[in-house]
Formats: C-alpha cells, structure tokens, sequence
C-alpha cells in the first residue's frame, strides 16, 4: 500500500514539473502578450494568473494554423502612454471558437490588479469580464464586423494614450483597412495608417471603442480622418484661431483638455472663427470642430 502511494506521488511531482517546464519554454517561444504600468521608479508586469491564461490561449489559437494550410486572421493591439503605459491584446478568428464565451480554450481574461494605472481589453457579449485573448469564429469576419474595446483608467495624472496595431496576420486583415471608432468624440481613425491618440478621465469605459473594417457611407469625406484640412493659430491675448482649408464653415468647435473634460464650446458661422481660450494656459487641447456639412474634425494642438 505504501509503495503504490510513493509512485503516486513521483508520477504526480514528474507531471508537474513536466507541466512547469513546457510552460517555460512555451513563455520563451510566445512572449507576445504582455501587459505593464511603468512608472519613474519601477515596472510592474501582469500577474501570474494572467500570463498563464493568456498563453495557454495563446498555445490554442496558434495550433489551429498547424491544422490547417490557411492562415487564420489574427490582430494585435498595443495601448501606450507618455507615462509608459504598456498593453497589448490579441483578437483571432480561428476554427472552433465562437463570437461568445468559449471558457479558457479560446478566451483568456484580463487579471486587473490593484496596482493598475490603464488598461485596453475586449468585450465579450453576455460577460462582464475583460479580456487580453479574444478568439472569434472565422465566419465574423468580414466588411460589417464589429470589435468593442474596453478602455480603463484608476489614476488621475495626465497622459496620452496611444492606440495601435502592433502585429496583424491573414487574407482580410491584410488587404482591409482598419478603423477605430471612439464613441465618446464620435471620431473615426484608419488605425492603417497611423496610430490613434487620445485622452481620458478616470473611470471604466466599456463601449468607448470599436474596431471596423468598413467606414460609414460619409467616411469619404469625414475629415476626421484628414486633420490637416483644420490650421490652428495661437494669436496674442490667450486668442486661438481656428481656419478650415475646405471653404466649409465652422459650425462648432468643442474643446477638451488632456484629461477628456469639455473646457469650451463654441458656435461659429465662417470659415475662420477666433475664440478666446484663457483657461488654457501651458497645455495640451484637443479640438473637435464640426462643419456646416456635418463632418466632425479632431485636433491636439498646443496652448503656450
């Protein structure tokens, strides 16, 4: 009886090693998903719990090319900041998975400390969990389809977000261009040409961003997308100029400070309008200026 519980117990401690070292190499050969708060003085790394979900999930998502002669379509996103703010999430659509919660297989949850500062996640519907690895059924995608970041932040310095594509694989994904919606400052952005920045105020903000792949039928001349079509002018006397290049008039200008809080708006009628912005003082400001047609432009700019 004593010698079967002894081999018990080798065979149960040579499973868990073997399970420790395969996870091992398997962190050395997939170091993709990550996630860190950088401050001044130290660098905090995602929990434990985090990066064994993630690359178990990840080790899944993988193996379904191994199965099969066509290349899934696979997107990463990294969320970084002035501060040093370091995310990075996976969206893959692969044989097996579903648009829901497929459990640990296929979707691999965000573990979000105490010690957090922001983070970038998916949304999953019917889930109030957050998620670094979202796997999709490969049918999803197409020219309709619709991703929803989440976006959270706990601290209240201020910083600049920037969101982009850090690696994408597949057919569609390839050849398709790659919009981010933001909800709050309904602003479209071709994250395919460049990266996308933002600003925000603490809280959870579980629907503020989408990712498309086909813009609105008034995306052809949106000028969101072409910020350079508004100058701004810094005048004397805390004036600041605002003058479009298309010959439309400004029918609005809302601005915003670093943190995402409404500082002014205005009402304009030409196509050249002054405003006169001495809350501002030193700092950055977004502008997001509507024209007589209905297209919304955003814009950082900076007040001395």
């Amino acid at each position: 009886m004593r010698k079967t519980t002894l081999l018990k117990k080798t065979i149960f401690l040579l499973f868990v090693f073997t399970s420790a070292l395969s996870f091992s190499k398997s962190m050395l050969n997939n170091p993709t998903i990550s996630t860190k708060s950088s401050t001044s003085q130290s660098s905090i790394t995602v929990q434990a719990n985090d990066t064994l979900n993630s690359n178990l999930v990840y080790k899944n998502l993988n193996n379904s090319n191994k199965e099969s002669t066509v290349i899934s379509n696979k997107l990463w996103f990294n969320l970084t900041s002035n501060s040093g703010i370091f995310n990075q999430i996976l969206i893959g659509y692969v044989e097996g998975a579903t648009d829901g919660l497929d459990g640990p297989t296929y979707d691999a949850p965000k573990n979000i400390g105490s010690n957090y500062t922001a983070s970038l996640y998916s949304c999953i519907p019917n889930s109030t969990k957050k998620f670094i690895i979202q796997g999709k059924s490969p049918n999803s995608i197409h020219k309709g389809e619709v991703i929803k970041l989440g976006f959270g932040k706990k601290t209240d310095p201020a910083s600049l977000y920037k969101l982009s594509i850090s690696k994408l694989q597949g057919d569609f994904l390839s050849s398709s261009p790659i919009y981010i919606k933001d909800n709050l400052l309904n602003t479209w952005h071709d994250l395919t040409i460049g990266d996308y920045t933002f600003t925000s105020v603490v809280g959870e903000f579980n629907d503020r961003f989408e990712i498309r792949f086909e813009a609105p039928l008034l995306a052809t001349k949106n000028e969101t997308l072409q910020p350079k079509s508004l100058k701004i002018v810094e005048l004397t006397n805390d004036n600041v100029q605002f003058i479009t290049s298309n010959h439309l008039s400004i029918k609005s200008v809302q601005i915003f400070d670093v943190l995402g809080k409404q500082v002014y708006n205005f009402k304009g009628k030409t196509n050249s309008e002054t405003y006169h912005l001495s809350n501002l003082k030193h700092s950055i400001f977004i502008a997001k200026v509507e024209l007589s047609n209905g297209t919304v432009i955003t814009k950082k700019a900076f007040k001395k």
